[in-house]
């Protein structure tokens, strides 16, 4: 799985794609994965203080404020977040990994990411309250994007949530838990001539 993951969703684009949240020495010796913005926002005080950055461009961001308004004072997309330069527990400084996610895999993170999850509704997730997705819906076409990242992030949230049970009930749980009660794929509509009618052709309904 992990060798398809890299191959089908990291994409050498300059600006279109999730930037990865990995900061690196130069060198590679040292390496930071950021896990959300509230750690971002401290580990760049951290690059303040050790005179790597000027000021911290989210200084008007709240920690722990998970309002629109909150959210709206800041970018993670390139190019700004590149500009951002972290310190290594060395005290060397760190620049982001260029490489992107395809932003197919934002919306494998659907069913979390609609939620806030883990951020917010742990115990209604966890109870499994709004979760799985009554269904998913996407042309035929896109299902690979989608529905690969949907079961890839779910099966590795499954294994990190699974972690404190036996490797016999990781097992079971990872081979009966499902990510959406129902899946519809929709076709696509041919001329004539049996050339898909999508994007760069009219499509009526």
């Amino acid at each position: 799985m992990a060798g398809e993951l890299a191959r089908l969703e990291l994409e050498p684009q300059p600006l279109l794609g999730t930037p990865l949240p990995i900061w690196r020495t130069e060198d590679g010796s040292e390496e930071k994965c950021i896990g959300s913005v509230v750690e971002l926002f401290g580990e760049i005080e951290k690059s303040v203080k050790a005179g790597f950055m000027e000021s911290n461009p989210y200084k008007d961001f709240a920690p722990g404020d998970y309002t629109k308004e909150n959210y709206e004072k800041i970018d993670l997309h390139r190019p700004y977040v590149d500009d951002i330069i972290l310190v290594s527990a060395s005290g060397k400084p760190m620049k982001r990994e260029t490489d992107l996610i395809d932003v197919w895999f934002d919306s494998g993170a659907m069913p979390y990411a609609q939620i806030h999850y883990p951020f917010e509704n742990l115990k209604e997730f966890d109870n499994r309250q709004i979760y799985p997705a009554d269904f998913i819906a996407e042309g035929v076409d896109q299902t690979r994007g989608w529905f690969f990242t949907l079961h890839a992030l779910g099966t590795m949230i499954l294994i990190a949530w699974l972690t404190r049970l036996s490797c016999l009930m990781v097992w079971y749980w990872i081979r009966t838990e499902t990510r959406c009660l129902n899946a519809w794929a929709t076709l696509l509509i041919h001329s004539l001539r049996s050339r898909s009618m999508v994007r760069t052709r009219c499509v009526g309904t």
